[in-house]
């Protein structure tokens, strides 16, 4: 809060980060809770994409089971019914996304053609390593 006021980290409404630094997303907005909603991005400024907390998830992954934050992402772009986008953070990180999007057109002879995008990110391993203390000891 004190480097918030000093003009040293990005603006700040009590504890939460209501805006980043210019050129930059606001990937994540502390504290972290059930319920809190952030805007990620305005950029282009008629897309606006927001975050919001869904709740928390034992979330399994192949490098095992973490507790993590369960962050929705909004936008108009996400327009049909079943569009969902969802990222999973925890003290480890990013952990996993799972997105699905459709979206109908028409081909180039007027056809309509429905387009399904499905990705899906999960952490797959974690390595630890050595605190900076130690990293810095072991330089000199």
């Amino acid at each position: 809060m004190i480097r918030a006021a000093l003009g040293l980290t990005p603006r700040a409404n009590g504890r939460r980060v209501v805006e980043p630094p210019e050129g930059e997303l606001l990937r994540l907005s502390y504290p972290l809770r059930t319920g809190a909603e952030w805007t990620l991005s305005v950029d282009p400024p008629e897309v606006i994409f927001t975050e919001s907390v869904e709740g928390v998830d034992a979330l399994h992954t192949p490098a095992g089971t973490f507790t993590a934050y369960r962050i929705a992402i909004h936008s108009d772009l996400f327009s049909e019914p079943n569009d969902r986008v969802v990222v999973w953070y925890g003290r480890a990180g990013f952990l996993g996304l799972d997105a699905h999007i459709e979206s109908e057109g028409t081909d180039n002879k007027g056809n309509v053609v429905t387009v399904v995008i499905d990705e899906r990110q999960h952490l797959t391993d974690v390595s630890l390593v050595e605190g900076r203390t130690a990293n810095l000891a072991a330089l000199e």
